[in-house]
């Protein structure tokens, strides 16, 4: 999931250049077809939209999260003009273009982008999303909730049982004794523990570099239910686990394996629920 990106402060100068243009196009009804070289400067930002750098100047900086939500709403307007003269002019191949364009980057920015700030913040500890110092913490948060999001898509296709493995490799010389207090000792993999349905097994490994890596495993297994209740169940052992959010603090990487599985060859249970984690 990740390399030492997270840790840059983006450039979101374009995100001005972007509101400017599209404010002004809607301040003059005549101009509708010049949207598209708007939209187009949008849709070439998808990467940047989708960066935890942008992600996290969302959460850190209202006059920044303001700015977003006032290109929705005038993307929101520029659908809605759109399907106006489609249904007064009729249907041209730019008007029905426009309206694409327009549909697609309002969903990315209010779902994929506003959203995920939402469902970020609420896959952590209450008091600890608006932590000033907790940059690292929400990035894992973030990477996490980005794999999640995915597993619930591939639910689609069947949803017995579900995994998510999030390794932490620590940043050099943490101070684990100062973040840990008693929870510093190395932890060897433990036998499973439950809570709510979901197996959680946690494991150290100090690696020969003489660093530290922390791995989390959580996993359920669910023969009735509706899509959703696995992730449903992930998220909460997730959002509940002290020694997660205490490791992700001190973490420079993160490394995420999710499963869910489908057609399944053998009973449905917890030892046959992927990521295998050697208990």
């Amino acid at each position: 999931m990740s390399n030492g990106r997270w840790q840059e402060a983006p450039d979101l100068s374009w995100l001005d250049s972007i509101l400017n243009h599209l404010e002004a196009l809607s301040a003059d009804s005549g101009r509708w077809e010049d949207f598209d070289k708007a939209l187009k400067e949008l849709v070439s930002r998808f990467d940047d939209l989708m960066s935890f750098g942008c992600h996290m100047a969302l959460v850190e900086r209202p006059a920044i999260l303001s700015k977003m939500e006032r290109v929705a709403e005038l993307l929101d307007g520029v659908l809605k003009r759109t399907t106006d003269l489609t249904a007064t002019y009729g249907r041209t191949d730019a008007l029905e273009q426009l309206a694409d364009d327009a549909r697609d980057c309002l969903w990315q920015i209010t779902e994929e982008v506003l959203g995920n700030v939402v469902r970020t913040t609420d896959l952590l500890p209450e008091g600890l999303a608006k932590s000033e110092s907790g940059r690292a913490r929400h990035f894992v948060a973030w990477a996490v909730e980005q794999v999640m999001e995915n597993v619930d898509r591939l639910e689609v296709r069947g949803r017995d049982s579900a995994g998510i493995a999030v390794q932490c490799l620590l940043f050099k010389d943490s101070d684990l004794d100062t973040i840990l207090g008693l929870d510093a000792q190395p932890v060897p993999l433990n036998p499973e523990r439950m809570k709510n349905g979901v197996q959680k097994i946690t494991n150290t490994t100090k690696l020969t570099s003489g660093r530290i890596s922390y791995t989390f495993v959580y996993k359920i297994a669910n023969l009735v239910g509706r899509l959703g209740d696995n992730t449903s169940r992930l998220r909460r052992a997730v959002h509940d686990d002290q020694l997660l959010w205490k490791i992700a603090s001190l973490t420079e990487q993160a490394n995420i394996v999710a499963h869910t599985r489908w057609a399944s060859n053998g009973i449905i249970s917890l030892s046959n629920c992927h990521p295998v984690d050697g208990c």
